[in-house]
């Protein structure tokens, strides 16, 4: 399938989740996120989806073409509506001879008829919507093991990676050691009690007083 003609107004009524959107919000929103969930698919496939809208008293006599979301929207109008869009953009196909490479989504019996005798597929709005779904899951699983691929990398950095000060309390320690000065009594008791030795106190200064000249003495 190289291309994909979706019949909106028939789809939104027949996806419980569109069907929902219109009754409690509105056409409008119903049509957009039909549109979004269509370019999305169209994105991940590189299928060309074209979803066709009736008119509902839209001005103009010319069907009105405008792209959004990467699908090309196309509203009928009151002469041409939206399955005579449909089956005239697969009558162009078939000419072309690329009516095997055009599939229709319609829930609608008598436009599958009329497109299936074009030599175009044809496919339910279900079978539209498991097909949406699938590739809306598939891109699902792809972003969840990028994501757990992200955080497994961003552990792994993480854990390699040495916690600051751990090396530079032991080179502080090393130099700790080698700055401290060689302790005076190191000869008698030892470099292993040299630590914890406390240099005495210097003698006297009276003690060693030079001797008196008899000359001063009384």
């Amino acid at each position: 399938m190289q291309a994909l003609i979706v019949d909106g107004y028939n789809i939104i009524h027949a996806w419980p989740s569109l069907h929902a959107t219109l009754r409690d919000r509105g056409l409008e929103d119903a049509r957009r996120q039909l549109v979004s969930a269509l370019g999305e698919y169209a994105a991940q496939t590189g299928v060309a989806v074209t979803v066709v809208f009736d008119a509902h008293a839209r001005p103009g006599a010319i069907p009105s073409t405008e792209k959004l979301d990467g699908v090309t929207v196309i509203f009928g109008s009151k002469r041409s509506t939206a399955d005579h869009v449909i089956e005239r953009a697969a009558y162009k196909a078939s000419q072309r001879g690329e009516g095997a490479d055009v599939v229709v989504a319609t829930d609608d019996r008598l436009e599958r008829d009329v497109v299936g005798a074009m030599g175009v597929a044809t496919m339910g709005a279900r079978a539209l919507e498991a097909e949406v779904a699938r590739v809306a899951g598939t891109v699902n699983v792809e972003t969840r093991r990028m994501r757990d691929d992200s955080k497994r990398s961003t552990r792994s950095r993480t854990a390699s990676t040495p916690r600051s000060g751990a090396g530079s309390n032991a080179s502080g320690a090393a130099r700790i050691v080698r700055l401290a000065p060689p302790c005076w009594t190191r000869r008698r008791c030892g470099p292993a009690a040299c630590a914890t030795r406390v240099r005495p106190r210097a003698r006297s200064a009276s003690r060693h007083r030079p001797p008196v000249s008899p000359f001063f003495r009384r």
